[in-house]
């Protein structure tokens, strides 16, 4: 063997330097370095669960919530609340009305017979209101003459609206074209012709008398409420009942000669 192989194999298997590890160190660095690895896992698992909810609820507002709720919301009416019952005009049922024109001259004779009615001389106080123009009179609307005022007798306020219209082909004063849910309607024939009286209460307590009467080709209908348009602007809520009864808006509608022409 020669010298340069028997050397290379006395420095090949020659003793090794210590390693100089300590036993206690090595343990301590371990699980030190086994805490930091838990604790970035469990912080990523955080992470991971934090952006999950937070995508979700942003998802949830973009595509899964109610359209009302991502819609603004609806502008306040300077009008109140709705009526209880129906508003006048009532809707034709039985064929097209009678072709008889409407006039100014013939509104101010209708305004003339009503303030004549022992009903509205009876009366303490009326007040123009907004829907009807401001004005004491009857107005032309949907073919039909309209009246529309606030009314105060005695310790009750409330409004009262009369229309004079031509009747349908065939048309009888009835509960069938009247809204329904009312609370109550008949028809009643002691004045020698069918007279349709109904009730509406709504769940504000504002409550509505009408009386549909048709005679002399004209239908006549005469609605009043225990609320005024002043009030009902206002929010106010109601109480007690109409300003006046079923007897009194009998008298306007059949004897007080309304008449369309």
């Amino acid at each position: 063997m020669s010298d340069d192989i028997k050397d290379l194999l006395s420095r090949a298997f020659e003793a090794e330097p210590p390693l100089r590890l300590n036993r206690d160190e090595v343990l301590k660095a371990g699980r030190k370095r086994l805490r930091r690895r838990r604790f970035l896992e469990a912080g990523g698992v955080t992470a991971a669960v934090v952006a999950a909810v937070v995508g979700a609820s942003l998802l949830t507002g973009l595509v899964g919530s109610a359209p009302e709720d991502r819609m603004p919301p609806a502008a306040s009416s300077s009008t109140g609340r709705a009526p209880a019952g129906p508003d006048l005009p009532l809707p034709q049922t039985t064929g097209p009305s009678r072709n008889t024109p409407l006039t100014r001259e013939h509104a101010d004779t209708l305004m003339d017979r009503l303030y004549a009615s022992s009903v509205i001389k009876g009366i303490g106080a009326l007040s123009a209101t907004q829907a009807g123009g401001n004005q004491l009179t009857f107005a032309i609307r949907s073919n039909a003459y309209v009246f529309e005022a606030d009314i105060a007798t005695g310790n009750r306020e409330g409004s009262l609206q009369v229309s004079v219209e031509a009747a349908g082909a065939g048309d009888v004063a009835s509960c069938e074209p009247l809204d329904r849910p009312f609370d109550d309607c008949t028809v009643d024939t002691s004045t020698g012709i069918p007279v349709a009286m109904a009730t509406w209460t709504s769940s504000e307590g504002e409550k509505q008398y009408l009386v549909l009467a048709i005679q002399d080709g004209t239908k006549v209908a005469a609605l009043t409420t225990n609320l005024s348009s002043v009030y009902r602007d206002k929010g106010q809520r109601p109480s007690g009942e109409p300003v006046l009864d079923k007897g009194q808006l009998v008298k306007l509608v059949v004897y007080s000669g309304l008449r369309v022409r």
